[in-house]
């Protein structure tokens, strides 16, 4: 019974990669480890506030990194 449940892991990841857009393995793998377009909060009033903040945070690492 374990085995089955434990099983389902690797076996949804194959199919999750055959499924993935890409022609060659990496962009596939890239494809597969990246978030999708309607990755977030739901709410319209909470997604802008949270795309404000992946802004800030993303202008606050280049700044870090720039020099």
């Amino acid at each position: 019974m374990a085995a089955i449940a434990i099983g389902q892991v690797p076996l949804w990841m194959v199919i999750t990669f055959a499924k993935a857009p890409g022609k060659t393995i990496c962009q596939k793998l890239k494809a597969t480890f990246s978030p999708s377009e309607n990755y977030g909060p739901r709410d319209p009033m909470i997604r802008g506030e949270w795309n404000a903040w992946k802004q800030e945070q993303l202008k606050a690492r280049k700044g870090r990194f720039a020099a």
